[in-house]
C-alpha cells in the first residue's frame, strides 16, 4: 500500500473489507461452480484477478474508497479462483486415491507459492521515498500464471470431462445420505 500512500494504521480496513467481501462472495462462487461449467467460473474469476492485479500494481496516489474497493475485488477474485480449480482437480481423481493425490497437491501448492514470494521478492525493491519499485512486473508474472492456470484446467477438462461438469447442489450430501 506503499505505492497508493495508504498509511500503515488504515491497512486493517484492506484486510477487513476484503475478508468481509470475501465472505460473502465464496459462497456465491461455489454455487455457480456446482451449477455451470468450472472451468467457464474459473476463466471469468481469472479476468476479474487479471484487472485487479493490474490496477492494484499500477496505482499511485489514490483515495482510500477507491483502495479498499481495489483491494475487495482482489481478495475476491483470488479467492475466488480456488473453488472452481479445486473442485476440477478434486473431481478429476477417483475417490480411493483421493487423499494421497490431495497431500501431494497442498505439497505443490505450498512450494509454488513459496516460489512465488522468492520471485517478487527479487522483482521488487524499495525506493528512498518508500515507494515500491518493480511491483508492476509482478502483475504481469501473476497475468501469465493465470493463463497458465487456465490452460492447464482447459487440459485437465480435455482428459477428464466430467472435472469440470456442472453438478447437482446437495449431490454430495445426498450421495453420503444414500450410503
Amino acid at each position: 500500500m506503499a505505492n497508493t500512500g495508504l498509511s500503515e494504521p488504515h491497512l486493517f480496513y484492506v484486510y477487513l473489507c476484503g475478508g468481509l467481501a470475501t465472505l460473502f462472495t465464496t459462497p456465491i462462487i461455489g454455487r455457480l461452480s456446482d451449477r455451470h461449467d468450472k472451468l467457464h467460473v474459473l476463466a471469468w474469476i481469472s479476468s476479474g484477478a487479471v484487472v485487479a492485479v493490474f490496477l492494484i500494481t499500477h496505482l499511485g496516489p489514490t483515495p482510500i474508497a477507491a483502495t479498499l474497493a481495489l483491494t475487495s475485488l482482489f481478495f475476491i477474485t483470488m479467492s475466488g479462483r480456488f473453488t472452481p480449480t479445486m473442485a476440477m482437480i478434486t473431481n478429476s481423481v477417483e475417490a480411493r486415491y483421493r487423499g494421497g493425490f490431495m497431500s501431494v497437491n497442498s505439497a505443490v501448492q505450498q512450494a509454488s507459492s513459496g516460489i512465488a514470494n522468492l520471485m517478487s521478492g527479487l522483482l521488487v525493491t524499495r525506493a528512498a521515498s518508500g515507494r515500491l519499485v518493480g511491483y508492476e512486473r509482478v502483475s504481469y508474472l501473476a497475468i501469465v500464471a493465470f493463463a497458465l492456470t487456465l490452460l492447464l484446467a482447459w487440459w485437465l477438462r480435455a482428459a477428464a470431462p466430467h472435472a469440470a461438469k456442472p453438478g447437482q447442489p446437495g449431490g454430495m450430501a445426498m450421495a453420503v445420505v444414500a450410503d
